[in-house]
C-alpha cells in the first residue's frame, strides 16, 4: 500500500471517529461531564474510572480478536465499525486519564 492511500485511510478513519464520538456524546450526555458514566460505574464497582472504561473497551477488543481469525469473512463496513469503536475507546481513555490528573491539581481561586 502506498503512503497516499494509507494516509487517506487514516483521514477517513479520523472523520468517522469524530462523528461517532459526537453522536455518542448526545446519546449519553445526560450531564456536562463526558465521563459521568465511567465515574458512576467505577463507584458502583469500587474500581477506578479507567478500569470501568477498559472493562467496557474489552468487549470491542474481543470482537476484533474474533474477527481477526477470519479477516476476509467480514465486510469492510463491519471492520470499520468495530475498529472505530475500539479507536474511540482509546481516545476516551486518553482523555479520561487527563481528566483524572486534573482532579489532582490544586484548584485556583
Amino acid at each position: 500500500m502506498k503512503n497516499e492511500e494509507f494516509m487517506s485511510i487514516v483521514d477517513k478513519a479520523n472523520i468517522r471517529s469524530k462523528s461517532l464520538l459526537t453522536k455518542k456524546a448526545v446519546e449519553y450526555g445526560n450531564t456536562d461531564d463526558r465521563f459521568s458514566q465511567f465515574y458512576r460505574i467505577s463507584f458502583i464497582q469500587e474500581e477506578l474510572p479507567t478500569q470501568a472504561l477498559t472493562g467496557m473497551m474489552m468487549k470491542h477488543v474481543t470482537s476484533v480478536l474474533d474477527m481477526a481469525k477470519d479477516p476476509l469473512g467480514h465486510s469492510q463496513k463491519m471492520w470499520q465499525s468495530k475498529l472505530d469503536d475500539l479507536r474511540n475507546y482509546a481516545v476516551l481513555l486518553e482523555a479520561l486519564v487527563i481528566d483524572l490528573k486534573g482532579f489532582n491539581k490544586p484548584q485556583e481561586d
